[in-house]
């Protein structure tokens, strides 16, 4: 059984995009503000979530579409690797008291571009071939780790 038509992968990630979107902003501002242990609660949970985000995709769409266009599947392994890279290097900037605000600015665009670029082919591709099943998986996975570790100071945009 395919996506029905109020459950989309589309809409699903989309959302999970804006959500770590707002989540990176916050970060950005508790930097400028050096609120030190705020900063660090608000970073571990950005990052859990963005994890979770990209081992659903490598877990559930990539291995499909990787059949079907495996030029967008390696491009999209290879750019979930360049943001674990630079997760780790602001991690330990802000570990460590020392993340500079151009490393921040660098993982907000790179992130921007690759929301952009997931839209097609993988989002549609993923509403037309993958199952039902798979999509309640991905939505409860994601959905799980917002709940467990979304700050108080950052609402959800959208429910999933």
């Amino acid at each position: 059984m395919k996506s029905t038509q109020h459950e989309h992968f589309r809409d699903l990630l989309t959302h999970d995009h804006e959500r770590l979107d707002a989540m990176l902003t916050s970060v950005l501002e508790l930097t400028h503000v050096q609120a030190e242990s705020a900063l660090d609660a608000q970073w571990a949970a950005y990052e859990t979530n963005l994890l979770a985000h990209l081992d659903a995709e490598e877990m559930f769409l990539l291995p499909g579409l990787g059949k079907h266009d495996s030029l967008h599947a390696d491009r999209i392994r290879a750019d979930h690797a360049k943001i674990r890279e630079l997760l780790a290097e602001v991690g330990i900037g802000i570990e460590l008291h020392l993340v500079r605000e151009i490393q921040m600015l660098e993982l907000a665009r790179f992130l921007r571009e690759h929301a952009k670029m997931e839209q097609e082919p993988l989002y549609s591709w993923a509403d037309r071939a993958i199952a039902q099943s798979s999509f309640a998986l991905v939505r409860n996975r994601l959905r799980d780790t917002w709940r467990k570790l979304r700050p108080a100071s950052t609402p959800p945009r959208a429910q999933l």
